[in-house]
């Protein structure tokens, strides 16, 4: 299906699928002794505090409706968790819902703590669930991530989940119009079978636009933008370049490059910029003219290289190249952070 917005579309997450009725994947080795188990109402205020919510009623109330939650404990402190629907649940930030059909089940709302981050809990985590998911007699998993959240992929990736689709959003006036773009190679019944799990018989839905993150996008323009990715998947790359288009180009422009590139272990990160232009004005222009475009860019810069850090990439296996108006924000980022 061709939609004519599709060069302003953005993609807002990524659905990620299992078959249980093939082997199993056998998940990473951990450096930590984790017990995990499936939990009960039991644990359900020290699972409200770990989520850090003030009333464990909405574990309760999750719990009376059917879900299932697993965690891990470290020395009996409960460092992550992850919960698990077998009918119908929602995704809030995509005003979208999942409808399973009968062994199916939907892993959401995984976290681990700040403070036990970086040790690969989440994938290990992720097994265990698909692990007990398989032996309840259950075929096939599904479990979404945002689009940017390269942490939750790597996750995902070492947990043998398969990227199946990404969510994809565009906006016509004061509406969101929502439809599921297949990944390439992904079988086209698999494309199908998310398809209908989120949107029933339609091919896409119409959402309602938040005036909230209307006003959000004018401080912060290129915040939620897609980000393209290319080369090695998060979870098993070495090394990344991130890759800034120019003025009145994409992200999908910039990474033709990389057919030209044949550098085993790389990642490719292309962010695309509101409007196609990274700000408005020249860049000898006063830097007040070209605010809070500018800033907004920057944070984008930041934002990646954290997060490739946090995938086990960090900064001084990672390239930066710009082109034009790209290549200058990559300099006042650099003039501005200045390292060995």
């Amino acid at each position: 299906m061709t939609h004519p917005a599709e060069a302003d579309a953005q993609p807002q997450g990524t659905l990620w699928t299992l078959d249980l009725d093939q082997p199993l994947p056998v998940g990473p080795v951990l450096q930590v002794p984790v017990v995990f188990m499936r939990a009960g109402l039991e644990v359900a205020q020290e699972l409200a505090q770990a989520m850090d919510l003030d009333d464990p009623a909405v574990v309760v109330q999750r719990f009376d409706n059917g879900r299932h939650c697993y965690i891990g404990r470290i020395e009996g402190t409960l460092v992550t968790y992850g919960w698990v629907t077998f009918d119908e649940e929602g995704i809030g930030e995509l005003s979208l819902s999942i409808r399973l059909k009968a062994g199916e089940a939907y892993i959401w709302n995984c976290a681990t703590l700040p403070e036990h981050r970086g040790q690969r809990l989440y994938p290990a985590l992720l097994i265990h669930i698909v692990g007990e998911l398989h032996h309840q007699g259950l075929h096939r998993v599904w479990i979404g991530t945002d689009a940017d959240n390269l942490p939750s992929q790597s996750g995902m990736v070492l947990a043998g989940l398969q990227p199946i689709g990404d969510v994809v959003i565009s906006r016509v006036l004061t509406m969101h119009r929502a439809w599921m773009r297949g990944r390439p190679g992904v079988p086209k019944q698999l494309v199908i079978d998310v398809r209908y799990a989120l949107f029933g018989e339609r091919e896409e839905v119409w959402l309602a636009a938040n005036s909230g993150e209307l006003s959000v996008g004018t401080m912060d323009p290129h915040l939620g933008q897609p980000l393209v990715l290319a080369g090695e998947p998060p979870g098993s790359a070495r090394a990344a370049m991130i890759m800034l288009h120019g003025r009145g180009a994409t992200a999908h422009d910039i990474l033709t490059l990389t057919a030209d590139l044949h550098w085993p272990g790389f990642i490719y990160l292309a962010p695309h910029a509101a409007g196609n232009t990274w700000y408005p004005n020249s860049f000898l222009a006063p830097i007040a003219s070209n605010e809070p475009d500018l800033s907004s860019g920057l944070a984008v810069i930041t934002s990646l290289l954290d997060q490739l850090a946090q995938v086990g990439i960090p900064a001084e296996r990672t390239i930066l190249l710009g082109f034009s108006q790209g290549a200058c924000l990559l300099l006042e980022y650099i003039a501005r952070n200045t390292r060995r």
